[in-house]
């Protein structure tokens, strides 16, 4: 059903993954100006990192409104969702439905949680065939991400989720009747990882930072000590040049790798003094003291084709 209602190829924005992408989906903007730079988000006013999407402190899991941050401040940009004339409605799994996030993402417009794939195929056909008014509903299947990074993108349990994802949109468009338009695409692709450079906590590199690397394995934020940026390139260029580019945020802004224009004094704090950036999927990999190196098998945010470019489908 999807391949063959596939209208157009898009381009994600960069990092091609879920917070940065989410965020400028919800907002009209780029990453370059909402300053959202994957997984993990450094506040360097605060002095510690950010699970983004779980708003919680990466090493302690502390509620980060527990240590000053604010949802508001967090996500400065607002939500276009309130502003929709069809009345709109957030379908979303039950673990994420409520969160700060969410919440914020959706403008605090309505959200209802479903619990599988055919729960939330019934609850958008429920709400389309009760509507009385023109409604907007958004449901968020992201299954095949989390299934993606556990077995990679090949994998016999990939291809079946993928195969029950497309039966569902099958479903849920033929229980349209007609009634509504079906809209479907992804934040991000997928990729199998290659080689992954492990930083331990001890490691030299780890040393000229202000914080461990933040944003994602695949383009991680690195924010350097003052004074320290020459030896940080030189020790980068020995320990991960084989692999990885570090650009210079002048450099990431001159590219236009955040979106067009200059960049937000937010995004510049958030992604730090340096990008790293790799042509094929290689990865880095922080190991905090007492850790283990932790390693997904299909890996996102980078800049090949792959991770990149998305489907739109049109019903």
């Amino acid at each position: 059903f999807l391949a063959a209602h596939e209208a157009q190829t898009l381009e994600a924005v960069f990092p091609s993954t879920t917070a940065a992408v989410l965020t400028s989906m919800a907002t009209g903007t780029y990453p370059g100006q909402h300053g959202v730079p994957g997984w993990f988000t450094h506040f360097a006013e605060l002095g510690c990192t950010a699970e983004t999407l779980g708003f919680i402190e990466r090493f302690s899991r502390r509620p980060m409104i527990e240590l000053g941050a604010r949802i508001d401040e967090a996500f400065a940009e607002p939500s276009l969702m309130p502003r929709f004339r069809h009345r709109p409605l957030v379908v979303t799994r039950d673990y994420i439905a409520g969160s700060l996030y969410s919440t914020w993402w959706a403008g605090g417009c309505p959200s209802v949680a479903y619990t599988s794939f055919e729960d939330g195929v019934d609850r958008v056909l429920a709400r389309v065939a009760a509507a009385t008014e023109p409604t907007y509903t958004y449901l968020y299947l992201n299954q095949l991400d989390g299934i993606c990074h556990k077995h990679g993108i090949d994998d016999a349990q990939t291809n079946a989720t993928f195969a029950a994802i497309d039966r569902e949109m099958a479903r849920l468009h033929a229980g349209l009747h007609g009634s509504a338009r079906f809209i479907a695409t992804a934040d991000h692709g997928h990729v199998n990882g290659a080689d992954d450079c492990v930083l331990a906590h001890d490691h030299p590199l780890i040393a000229e930072l202000l914080a461990p690397p933040s944003a994602e394995a695949r383009t991680p934020v690195f924010h350097v000590r003052p004074g320290r940026h020459d030896e940080f390139r030189a020790r980068f260029a020995d320990e991960l040049g084989e692999w990885f580019a570090a650009l210079s945020i002048d450099e990431v802004e001159e590219l236009g790798l955040l979106g067009p224009g200059p960049l937000s004094a937010r995004a510049r704090r958030r992604f730090g003094d340096y990008v790293g950036v790799s042509a094929q999927p290689h990865t880095v990999t922080y190991v905090p003291a007492g850790g283990s190196a932790h390693r997904n098998r299909g890996v996102h945010a980078g800049l090949t084709p792959d991770e990149m470019l998305v489907p739109l489908i049109l019903a």
